[in-house]
């Protein structure tokens, strides 16, 4: 016997499966549930802010996401190829397990010299 079950909202689902055995007059009742969940990922930022940093020195930032869902949660980013070869990233995508937290490390190196004037 294989049970399914694709729940359609977050929620939890419960039901009983009862089985009768020939010559037994008591049926023999199997409790079953399933948790619905909605894939959720968040951001600890929403702004990634790097300082001043010195020619050829590299600063890091660390965004982290939290899954606090029941199931896997994949991600992956987009558009990182417009952003230069001056950031870097310790992944571009990925599956954060159940209940945790992923580090997504990004890096800025600086590699030509720039000078901006504030208005």
């Amino acid at each position: 016997l294989t049970i399914w079950a694709y729940p359609k909202s977050p929620s939890d689902f419960r039901d009983a499966l009862v089985c009768c055995i020939r010559h037994n007059p008591d049926p023999v009742v199997f409790d079953i549930s399933c948790i619905g969940v909605e894939p959720d990922l968040k951001v600890d930022k929403k702004l990634l802010e790097f300082k001043k940093v010195l020619l050829h020195r590299k600063q890091t930032c660390i965004l982290h996401l939290h899954n606090s869902t029941y199931l896997p949660v994949a991600w992956k980013l987009s558009g990182i190829e417009t952003l230069g070869e001056e950031f870097t990233f310790n992944q571009d995508r990925g599956i954060v397990q159940p209940k945790t937290t992923f580090p997504l490390h990004m890096h800025f190196r600086a590699a030509k010299p720039v000078t901006y004037t504030k208005k």
